[in-house]
């Protein structure tokens, strides 16, 4: 069974998890962490038998590239080929913000990354949110089209907004990623919360080509510290 199918059978599968998960608990809209993620580990829980794949230990989703990406997050989640082959990245996101898919682009880079250092032999994005931001498009859905060539400088300033957040919270941004990378429209699978349409989908991510692109981080040193002490205020 190839890898995408068995993708687009737990991508319907976790979609009917929220569903149904939205209307056991009068939710009015869904997330990554609470919803999605858990009913995504549901369903490769019990949709993997008899695929050649198994879930991840936690364990198997720490990543180290620290001339690349130091302390750069662990994979959302992993298929691991029963075999011993390559593992196949699987990166999450959901919401019902137009900004809840803008942060995909870092995901993308980080799943671009890890094909180039063959980390993973395959790599996807998960994401879920409104039809009708999905239509309209929010920041992020475009790494859901058809195949769409997308450089690195490109997507550092498309997706700035994403990049700046993420230095904010203290992340390290990454320094050296593949220079080009590819995203491509694999499958949607729609569900309803509180009444809402809502939709996810599911595209691979592929490394292209063989150069490198040097990451500059958008705050200085100054601005961190600043972003730190503000954040330790608010808490």
């Amino acid at each position: 069974m190839e890898t995408q199918d068995i993708l687009k059978e737990l991508l319907a599968d976790t979609a009917l998890r929220l569903e149904v998960l939205a209307r056991k608990e009068h939710l009015r809209h869904v997330n990554e962490r609470d919803h999605q993620a858990k009913c995504f580990s549901s369903a490769l829980a019990q949709g993997l038998d008899a695929t050649g794949y198994r879930p991840a230990q936690p364990k198997e989703r720490k990543l180290s590239w620290p001339e690349h990406w130091p302390r750069v997050g662990d994979v959302d989640a992993l298929l691991v080929p029963t075999n011993g082959g390559a593992v196949v990245f699987v990166e999450l996101k959901c919401g019902n913000k137009s900004s809840s898919l803008r942060s995909c682009a870092w995901d993308a880079v980080k799943c671009a990354l890890g094909l180039r250092l063959q980390d993973a032999g395959e790599a996807y994005l998960l994401a879920g949110t409104e039809a009708k931001l999905w239509n309209r498009p929010v920041p992020g859905a475009q790494l859901f089209s058809d195949a769409r060539p997308w450089q690195s400088e490109q997507i550092r300033t498309e997706y700035r907004a994403a990049f700046v957040e993420y230095e904010e919270c203290d992340d390290p941004p990454p320094t050296l990623v593949p220079a080009a990378f590819e995203t491509c429209f694999v499958d949607s699978a729609d569900f309803v919360v509180d009444g809402k349409d809502w939709q996810l989908r599911l595209a691979r991510v592929r490394d292209v080509g063989a150069e490198w692109f040097r990451w500059q981080p958008f705050l200085t040193p100054k601005q961190q510290a600043l972003a730190r002490e503000w954040r330790r205020t608010k808490r």
